[in-house]
């Protein structure tokens, strides 16, 4: 649960220190397209490998020990491969039960466990995340009627885990986003209120960052901070992104926030090469990639050397 600071500034956390180190020699991007996966060298964003995933698209997250997971997303049965630092075949295939799709990843920085974003393809509910303790074996299921489709997750410092996701009466196109909280320890979902009115097709990407859950929206990332009883919340502050080609640029893919090194990774140029921000500065990018390819990035993550 996000700490709030009480009394008149509900929605001023207590400051967490992000963790931070120089980026070491070895550390790598991994960024999805079509049918395919391109691992670059970072931050120069030099391509090394590409291969072919197992299904149209992948959906990526990592965790502290440079492990990389891929979600295959629509497709049923759905699976999350992982791929130590630097490989290009898995070591490991986790499969979803079914009837669930997969649409997201995020692993719990303390104990490795990894949640698998849940979709039904179905104006049905019951929706939720499929958690992996310590990344392997069978899931534990955590469901909510409220979801049909768990667009993104993402775990924070103390083991809650939040969830973005659509009810079935907007399933597949868009709509108001609801945002939950499966705190540590807890079977039962919390609904938290106060989300800008956006639609949930334009968000990209969520991650914590320490302090705030960081909800990506096109280029631009709102800073969201709960109150102390983490029911209710409100964007603190926006950090814009400037995209490398312009005004008439293409929404990115899914970004990256690489804690360790305070950036952001994102698709840029018609989303078909890497860009690198300042965090939390954001404004132009400090690094950009040539076209790797013909194909468009809708995920990267950062898998660090060890």
């Amino acid at each position: 649960m996000i700490a709030g600071c009480g009394g008149s500034q509900p929605f001023a956390p207590q400051r967490v220190p992000l963790a931070h180190r120089q980026t070491a020699s070895g550390d790598l991007v991994y960024a999805a397209s079509l049918l395919y996966v391109t691992i670059a060298t970072y931050p120069d964003l030099k391509p090394t490998a590409r291969f072919r995933f197992y299904s149209d698209t992948a959906m990526l997250c990592s965790d502290l020990a440079g492990n990389v997971f891929a979600v295959t997303f629509g497709q049923i049965p759905a699976y999350a491969y992982k791929y130590p630092h630097g490989a290009t075949t898995p070591s490991a295939k986790l499969r979803v039960p079914q009837p669930f799709d997969a649409s997201s990843c995020s692993v719990d920085p303390a104990t490795k466990d990894l949640a698998v974003g849940l979709a039904l393809n179905t104006y049905s509910s019951g929706a939720g995340v499929a958690v992996y303790r310590h990344e392997r074996g069978k899931p534990e299921i955590y469901t909510d009627s409220q979801l049909s489709w768990a667009k993104l997750v993402a775990y924070d410092d103390s083991g809650d885990l939040f969830v973005l996701g659509l009810p079935p009466q907007h399933y597949g196109y868009g709509g108001q986003p609801i945002l939950l909280e499966l705190a540590k320890g807890s079977r039962t979902f919390t609904t938290i209120n106060g989300l800008p009115p956006y639609d949930l097709t334009y968000i990209n990407g969520m991650q914590w960052d320490g302090q705030y859950i960081d909800l990506q929206y096109s280029w631009s990332i709102a800073q969201f901070a709960l109150n102390v009883r983490g029911s209710i919340g409100q964007v603190a502050n926006w950090i814009q992104l400037n995209p490398p080609g312009g005004v008439r640029e293409t929404a990115p893919g899914a970004m990256w926030l690489d804690r360790q090194n305070l950036q952001i990774v994102t698709s840029a140029h018609r989303r078909r090469s890497l860009a690198i921000f300042a965090y939390p500065q954001g404004g132009n990018a400090i690094k950009v990639t040539g076209l790797l390819h013909d194909g468009r990035f809708n995920s990267v993550t950062v898998s660090a050397a060890r």
